[in-house]
C-alpha cells in the first residue's frame, strides 16, 4: 500500500480522534505558478480568402460565358458579353455628334477670325466680332459636350463586357447565355488567385479565444505539413454550437490546394504562468468555487474563494483569490471548517 494511501486512510480513520485534540491531519501544499500548453487538432476545409461577385455595369441578354467554375484566369480575360447592339448604335450616334460638333468649332473659328480682321481694317464693326466670338465659345462648349457623350458611349460598350480585373480563380457560376441580368447581378463568383484560408468548425472550448494570432500547423493531404497562423476566431457560435476559425495559408502552398480540400490544424495554446494546486483542493462556498488556505502562524484554516482559470483530473488553475506561496490544504479539505486547526501530513504517490 503506497503512503499515499495510507495516508488518506488516515484522514478518513483518525478525524474524530484528531479533532478531539484541536488539530485534524491533512495534505498541504504551497502554491506555486506554473504555465501549461494545451494542444488540439481540429478539421476544415481550404476556402478562398478573398473573393466577390463579378457583375455587369448594365443589363441584357448574355450573348456568353466563357469561364467554368474551377477555371484559373488571367487578367484582363473576357468572362461574359452581354449583347451590345444599341450600345454600339448610341456609340456611332456619339461619333457622328462629335465628328459635326468639331466641323462647327472650325466653321465658327473662321468667322471669329475673318471678323477681327476686318474690324483691323476699319471694314467692321466690334459688335461683330463679339458676336463672332460668342458663336464659337458656344461651339466649343458643344463640341466638349459631343466628346463627353462619346466617351460614356464607349464606356457603355465596355460595360457590355465583363473582365477579370486580376488573376482570379472562378468559384462559381450563376449565369447562363440567354439569361437577361440586370445591372448589379451577379454572374460569376471569383477569387484572388493563390489567397487561401482554412476554414475550421471548432468546439467551443475554454481559451479557444486565444489562438487569435498564434502559429497553427496545417496538415494537408498533397502539401504536408505547413506553417500558419490563426487570422480569426469567431465571436459567436454557429446554428451547429460551434466556432468558426479561420487561419491564412502561405500563398506559395496555397496555389496548389483546391478549394474544399480536408485540411486539419492543430494549435498549441500555452497559458502564462498561473497558480496551481491539487485538484484535491477544490470546494465551494455560497458564492462559487473556493479552496482551504493556511495561516502559517496558527495552523488555522479559512475558506477562500477563487476564480477558476481551468481544472483537470490532477490540478486547478486558479486565476484569482489565491497568491503564490500561501499554502493550500490538498486531501483532507472535504474535512474542514472554518477555523480549524490542521496539521501537514506527507502525501506522496
Amino acid at each position: 500500500m503506497s503512503v499515499r494511501l495510507s495516508a488518506c486512510l488516515l484522514l478518513f480513520i483518525l478525524p474524530l480522534a484528531a479533532q478531539a485534540q484541536g488539530v485534524l491531519p491533512v495534505e498541504i501544499v504551497t502554491a506555486e505558478k506554473s504555465s501549461s500548453e494545451d494542444a488540439f487538432s481540429i478539421v476544415g476545409t481550404v476556402e478562398a480568402s478573398e473573393s466577390y461577385p463579378a457583375a455587369f455595369r448594365t443589363g441584357g441578354r448574355i450573348t456568353e460565358v466563357n469561364v467554368e467554375v474551377g477555371d484559373h484566369i488571367s487578367e484582363g480575360t473576357v468572362i461574359a458579353k452581354v449583347e451590345a447592339d444599341m450600345a454600339n448604335a448610341s456609340l456611332d450616334a456619339a461619333r457622328a455628334s462629335l465628328q459635326a460638333a468639331t466641323a462647327a468649332v472650325d466653321q465658327a473659328r473662321l468667322a471669329r477670325d475673318r471678323a477681327s480682321g476686318l474690324l483691323e481694317r476699319g471694314a467692321g464693326t466690334q459688335a461683330d466680332l463679339d458676336e463672332a466670338e460668342e458663336a464659337y465659345l458656344s461651339a466649343v462648349s458643344s463640341r466638349d459636350r459631343a466628346q463627353a457623350s462619346l466617351e460614356q458611349a464607349e464606356q457603355a460598350v465596355e460595360d457590355t463586357v465583363l473582365r477579370a480585373s486580376s488573376d482570379v480563380v472562378v468559384i462559381d457560376r450563376s449565369a447562363d447565355p440567354g439569361e437577361i441580368v440586370s445591372a448589379g447581378q451577379e454572374v460569376v463568383s471569383l477569387a484572388v488567385e493563390g489567397l487561401r484560408e482554412a476554414l475550421f468548425q471548432a468546439p467551443d472550448v475554454f481559451g479557444l479565444a486565444k489562438a487569435r494570432g498564434k502559429p497553427i500547423r496545417l496538415s494537408t493531404p498533397a502539401q504536408g505539413d505547413i506553417d500558419a497562423e490563426v487570422t480569426e476566431v469567431s465571436d459567436v457560435l454557429t446554428d451547429a454550437g460551434t466556432v468558426e476559425v479561420r487561419a491564412a495559408i502561405p500563398p506559395e502552398f496555397g496555389r496548389n490546394l483546391p478549394f474544399g480540400t480536408q485540411i486539419v490544424g492543430t494549435v498549441v495554446l500555452a497559458s502564462a504562468p498561473i497558480v496551481t494546486v491539487p485538484s484535491d483542493a477544490l470546494t465551494a462556498s455560497a458564492t462559487g468555487p473556493a479552496v482551504w488556505t493556511v495561516d502559517p502562524d496558527t495552523m488555522r484554516v479559512d475558506m477562500t474563494p477563487i476564480v477558476l482559470a481551468g481544472f483537470g483530473d490532477e490540478a486547478l488553475r486558479i486565476e484569482d483569490g489565491v497568491e503564490e506561496g500561501a499554502l493550500v490544504v490538498g486531501a483532507g479539505s472535504h474535512l474542514l471548517f472554518p477555523g480549524q486547526a490542521v496539521r501537514p501530513v506527507e502525501m506522496a504517490e
